[in-house]
């Protein structure tokens, strides 16, 4: 069972770094923390715009968590978890926050036509101030990052716990 946690964002552009500094800090709470004799492949990654990088990372998994940077106009920090469905993010409003050539809603739908999809996808935002050049977060996003490592913990917890009972999720 393969598992994949992908932060999306660029380090220089203020809070859309948010996804990539919440998959750093779960890869070393995850570093030792599967179980003995398991057979969970899980890995972190991260990617400063999801095009190509993304649609490889797909590649043989099972499982793909995207963390990203978003704006649907709720309070800046908001964290928002979605299960990936074709027309998600037009219906909830997100906007691309950042200067990803393609966004994560056009490379899944290139994966969807390719027949390359995981069979679950679960996307969280982080509603951000701004994406504009600058190496620190805004002070509501940066509040809100051990809340969503806490959640996204408790989450990879509770996948990898079925995983290992049932043999699926």
């Amino acid at each position: 069972m393969k598992l994949r946690v992908v932060g999306i964002g660029k380090a220089w552009a203020t809070d859309d770094a948010v996804g990539p500094i919440i998959v750093r800090r779960l890869a070393v709470r995850f570093e030792n923390a599967l179980p003995v004799n398991h057979k969970i492949d899980l890995t972190f990654a991260n990617s400063p715009e999801p095009a190509v990088d993304l649609l490889h990372m797909l590649d043989d998994c099972d499982i793909l968590i995207i963390i990203d940077a978003v704006r649907s106009g709720a309070l800046p920090g908001t964290i928002h978890q979605h299960v990936w469905l074709p027309d998600l993010i037009e219906s909830r409003g997100v906007e691309r926050t950042s200067s990803h050539g393609l966004g994560v809603r056009e490379i899944l739908a290139l994966a969807a036509e390719l027949d390359r999809l995981p069979e679950h996808i679960f996307l969280w935002g982080i509603e951000v101030v701004s994406t504009e050049p600058g190496d620190t977060l805004s002070p509501p996003v940066a509040m809100a990052l051990d809340d969503v490592v806490k959640q996204l913990s408790q989450t990879l917890e509770i996948y990898i716990k079925t995983i290992v009972e049932r043999g699926t999720l």
